[in-house]
């Protein structure tokens, strides 16, 4: 009889468990997450986010027999002279050793990243089985911060020593992870519960009472909606859509410019950020739901709203290359300019490129057949192979 094998996980998040309490399991992480808590392969969870306070403590809570949350410090100010970067490593680790020492003997101890940014901190830490899953371009997402644009290849060259499965999520990506001792494409899921909920048409948000029809959605974060979206098509495509409304989920307060005016517009509703599963019912009670990146990137990380938009029926118009376009390639439109959008918009008017139900029940099936679960099973399978001792 064969037994099966049961892990720990160190997760290291980059966004704090309470944005989870408050918004659900949201952003890929925050998906992975919630897969690995429901994971009977998975005996606990170490839930390490660091802090953006000084100190020299870290702060514990005990949110289930199964999950620990550890806020970790950032550790001592100005941390962009080498030194003390070197020493606020040296006492996250050791602050986070103390805290996970009850298990650092383990050898089916995994440690989980979904940025570059948290990985030094296992320098000081017992070599454990790595997994990094890379959703974005490092150079792409810290292209407005100096400071950690010049730690990119530091970073990238202890990866490369530490880490042992590499995943990224945008066939794109897989350039930064060449050198990787094994990397491999993994595209984004849903989980049951989403797919559930998906597949019934729920109440119309209170939110969108007063917004018009025709309705466009755009759903996005604080990062994302102020530097990855192409603010000029979007408001160059309302002037000629002037009955349309824009409905933007995730606004965030601090803004930049370019959002700042393009939310100032009169046919623009915005939203702040929406429980996850809530996402549902803003998407169900739009009309077309669009992912209009800036299109001089081709290493944005595949975006999850793409499948969270296709669960749901509707419409999606991306100017971004789909990494699976050959299996739902029927069911978005990729555009490169404010009028190819805005012309699609009118097709949408006349009933044209509605995904019917016989549609939806195949893009069901094909969503189906890998979710969370199974991404989370397929990446286990892997570490059972090389598994540090």
């Amino acid at each position: 009889m064969t037994i099966e094998k049961k892990y720990q996980v160190v997760f290291f998040s980059s966004l704090p468990y309470a944005d989870i309490e408050k918004h659900g399991f949201r952003k890929t992480s925050g998906s992975m997450l919630k897969e690995i808590l429901a994971s009977n392969k998975i005996e606990k969870v170490f839930f390490v986010y660091i802090e953006r306070r000084w100190s020299l403590r870290t702060r514990v809570r005990k949110v289930s027999d199964k999950l620990t949350v550890i806020n970790v410090p950032v550790g001592l100010p100005f941390e962009r002279f080498y030194p003390i970067r070197k020493i606020n490593r040296l006492i996250q680790s050791s602050l986070l050793r103390h805290q996970i020492a009850d298990v650092l003997k383990n050898s089916n101890l995994l440690y989980w990243f979904y940025d570059w940014l948290p990985v030094e901190i296992i320098q000081h830490l017992p070599p454990k089985t790595t997994i990094m899953e890379v959703t974005d371009s490092i150079d792409n997402y810290y292209e407005t911060n100096a400071y950690i644009s010049k730690l990119i290849p530091q970073l990238r060259d202890f990866a490369r020593e530490r880490v042992d499965l590499a995943y990224s999520v945008n066939i794109n990506l897989m350039e930064e992870l060449k050198d990787f001792s094994h990397s491999k494409h993994l595209r984004n899921s849903l989980d049951d519960e989403w797919m559930r909920k998906a597949s019934n048409i729920g109440e119309e948000p209170g939110e969108l009472n007063d917004v018009a029809r025709p309705r466009m959605l755009l759903i996005g974060s604080e990062w994302s909606l102020n530097h990855r979206i192409d603010h000029k098509l979007l408001a160059d495509s309302l002037k000629l859509l002037p009955e349309w409304s824009l409905i933007i989920i995730g606004c965030p307060e601090n803004k930049s410019v370019e959002m700042e005016s393009l939310c100032s517009l009169a046919n623009v509703k915005t939203i702040g950020l929406v429980s996850k599963i809530k996402l549902i019912d803003y998407i169900q009670h739009s009309d077309v739901c669009v992912i209009p990146y800036r299109m001089e990137s081709k290493k944005w990380g595949e975006p999850l709203k793409f499948y969270e938009y296709l669960s749901c029926g509707k419409p999606i118009v991306t100017t971004f290359e789909i990494n699976n376009g050959n299996v739902f390639s029927s069911y978005f439109h990729k555009i490169s300019s404010a009028s190819e959008l805005s012309g699609l918009c009118r097709e949408y008017e006349k009933g044209a490129h509605i995904i019917e139900k016989e549609a939806r029940e195949r893009i069901t099936g094909l969503l189906g057949s890998f979710t969370w679960k199974d991404r989370l099973n397929g990446i286990l399978n892997e570490v059972d192979t090389i598994c540090h001792p």
